[in-house]
């Protein structure tokens, strides 16, 4: 009876990814609160951009940390592959969707 077990490195990427991706949708809820609630707008010059822009590098960093353990993860073949492939799916959507959103966001300035 040699039963494959969930793999620790996918969980903790799973994790990681999800937490990542829920950061990251907080990130845009303040920066859109800013910028509804300021009078005149949302100034690009301010510490709340600063910090905004800052934790959207800290979280692409996080995100691939979690896209690395995914892979790691899949490379583990006595292990079941649910939750390593469940974490490289999220951290990498949640990377092309900062991607995307930052390039639209330069475009548009």
């Amino acid at each position: 009876m040699n039963e494959k077990k969930h793999s620790a490195v996918g969980i903790a990427s799973l994790v990681i990814g999800l937490a990542s991706a829920i950061m990251v949708f907080l990130d845009f809820v303040a920066a859109g609160l800013l910028e509804a609630f300021t009078p005149g707008g949302f100034d690009a010059d301010s510490v709340h951009a600063l910090a905004i822009g800052l934790s959207l590098v800290v979280l692409m960093c996080i995100s691939s940390f979690a896209l690395g353990l995914g892979i790691g993860a899949l490379m583990q073949k006595n292990q079941k592959q649910l939750f390593p492939v469940l974490g490289t799916v999220c951290a990498a959507l949640t990377l092309m969707g900062i991607v995307i959103i930052v390039i639209i966001g330069i475009v548009m300035a």
